[in-house]
């Protein structure tokens, strides 16, 4: 399937690989994710990047890899966010942000853990 002309298999699947990669190589394969994620279109009111890494640490993630695809994620939609150009717009923009940072929260304090 594609997102505005773009694989968006290889994205998922990249997000997957960040769950694997060696602790040395996370900044690198996060960057690399970051880098193909911003390739693609906004999804409404929502960065695709985010949603990915957002679905991918909802159901393989845990530990702190988890908590940094949440606050990785988070920091996508904030992007987006401020992209907003109408206040309704940018209200409907923070609803994911809001759900990510609560989401990091209980990642982060271990009740998120699988």
């Amino acid at each position: 399937m594609k997102k505005g002309g773009l694989p968006v298999d290889a994205l998922e699947r990249l997000a997957s690989l960040l769950l694997r990669v060696d602790e040395k190589q996370k900044d690198v394969s996060f960057a690399e994710f970051h880098n193909l994620a911003g390739r693609f279109p906004y999804c409404g009111d929502s960065d695709f990047g985010a949603l990915v890494l957002e679905r991918e640490a909802d159901l393989n993630g845990s530990g702190p890899t988890k908590t940094r695809m949440y606050r990785e994620a988070m920091w996508r939609a904030r992007w987006c966010a401020t992209g907003a150009t109408a206040g309704g717009e940018g209200y409907a923009r923070m609803i994911d942000v809001e759900r990510l940072m609560e989401k990091s929260k209980e990642a982060e304090s271990g009740s998120g853990r699988d």
